[in-house]
């Protein structure tokens, strides 16, 4: 081991230095001896210097590393949190953006129901005005044949057959093939037959299709009014 590890090893070196300063200031001799401890204490105090200051130097050198190395890691956190940050504020406009594509979305189908909903009511509005509108301009026409058909059955009826006469040969039955044909040869729909007779639709499309069956009696009463 060198003599500059020993002093290495020494924790003080200003005492050391101090006592060095002090030895050779003792040694106030003119021999040659003298002069030799003087520069001996001489060179240990400045050796205790020496390694004062490069122990200082080596230990802000380690300060400064660890200083680096603290703010590096210091600075990796921060990236990492920025890095978190950003990822977070990504999804969080993303969840937006979806979220008003879908209210986007629902509000168009929503409105697009509503739009068909009142299409739909004002289609059956008018559907309903003329129907209406029809009955309304048929009913005359209906209230003339029911008196003429009632003033022709009183007239029948006023008409007594005498006893001894023959009796009326009854007619035959109208049937859902009759009802049809007058309907065709009049140019009516059912919906127009059935305002024309003063019955349902359902009741027409019902008796025609019995087909040669006879019609109930009120059919065949409005029936017999037209023919």
């Amino acid at each position: 081991m060198s003599e500059h590890d020993e002093w290495d090893e020494l924790e003080d070196e200003d005492a050391i230095a101090l006592e060095a300063l002090a030895q050779m200031q003792a040694h106030d001799g003119d021999d040659e001896f003298d002069d030799a401890l003087r520069d001996a204490f001489a060179a240990v105090a400045q050796e205790a210097l020496a390694l004062k200051e490069r122990r200082l130097v080596r230990e802000a050198a380690f300060t400064w590393a660890d200083e680096q190395a603290r703010i590096e890691v210091e600075r990796q956190r921060a990236r990492k949190e920025a890095t978190r940050r950003n990822r977070a504020c990504q999804e969080a406009e993303e969840a937006r953006r979806q979220e008003a594509r879908v209210r986007t979305c629902r509000d168009r189908v929503q409105r697009e129901d509503e739009e068909r909903r009142l299409q739909e009511a004002r289609e059956q509005a008018q559907r309903e005005r003329q129907a209406r509108e029809q009955s309304e301009r048929e009913a005359p026409l209906r209230a003339e044949r029911r008196s003429r058909t009632r003033q022709q059955w009183l007239e029948k009826t006023d008409r007594r057959t005498p006893p001894e006469a023959k009796p009326v040969t009854q007619q035959p039955a109208l049937t859902g093939a009759d009802l049809a044909a007058w309907r065709k040869h009049h140019g009516l729909n059912q919906q127009s037959a059935a305002l024309r007779l003063g019955v349902t639709q359902g009741t027409i499309s019902k008796a025609e299709r019995k087909g040669t069956k006879p019609l109930g009696s009120a059919l065949q009463r409005a029936l017999a009014g037209e023919r």
